[in-house]
């Protein structure tokens, strides 16, 4: 993982570097020497970068599954027969 896709990974999911650093158990500026351009991620730190987008993404699919199950009723209300 480069430098550009940790932060763009980290913006993705809204998180600030101070926020980023204390879900990690790291400091700021360990953050931000992974952010540096140029650098190359390490495994670790990439591998819970990447546990960090999918827990986000399973949260937002679990939103809209939710979402969908509440207003069924409404949803198959306006399918044609």
């Amino acid at each position: 993982m480069t430098a550009d896709t940790y932060r763009a990974s980290r913006q993705r999911l809204g998180l600030t570097q101070e926020q980023l650093a204390a879900r990690l158990g790291v400091t700021r500026r360990t953050i931000g020497r992974r952010e540096q351009h140029g650098n190359v991620v390490n495994f670790e730190a990439a591998l819970a970068m990447s546990y960090l987008c999918h827990e986000a993404r399973a949260l937002r699919l679990k939103r809209r599954l939710d979402f969908y199950a509440k207003h069924q009723d409404l949803i198959t209300s306006n399918i044609i027969p």
